[in-house]
């Protein structure tokens, strides 16, 4: 499985206890294929802007149930791409998104 670690969340990734415990917390999520129904407000928000401004691919699947140092949202993304399908990650900080990592899904 390939990791891509986003240079641009690695201060937020240190203070999360590093990679391990992000990929412990990953391994943890909930996936909910789309459409989806339920999604709380902040977290459906969040997902929704980054789908339509961010993620290129076609999304398939998201999740928001993820928890970073008892405080932080984990939220995901799985899209589709000519090069197949990938899930990325990202800390939720309530007033921002910080890119974590982009998993291969297969």
């Amino acid at each position: 499985m390939i990791h891509d670690w986003m240079t641009t969340g690695a201060e937020f990734t240190e203070q999360a206890g590093g990679q391990a415990a992000i990929l412990d917390e990953i391994a943890a999520l909930n996936w909910h294929p789309l459409p989806c129904k339920g999604v709380p407000f902040s977290q459906g928000w969040a997902l929704g802007h980054l789908i339509k401004e961010v993620v290129t691919g076609t999304a398939l699947q998201i999740a928001w149930d993820g928890v970073l140092c008892n405080r932080y949202g984990l939220i995901g993304i799985e899209a589709r791409y000519a090069a197949g399908a990938f899930r990325h990650y990202w800390a939720d900080t309530g007033t921002g998104l910080v890119p974590l990592v982009t998993v291969s899904a297969s």
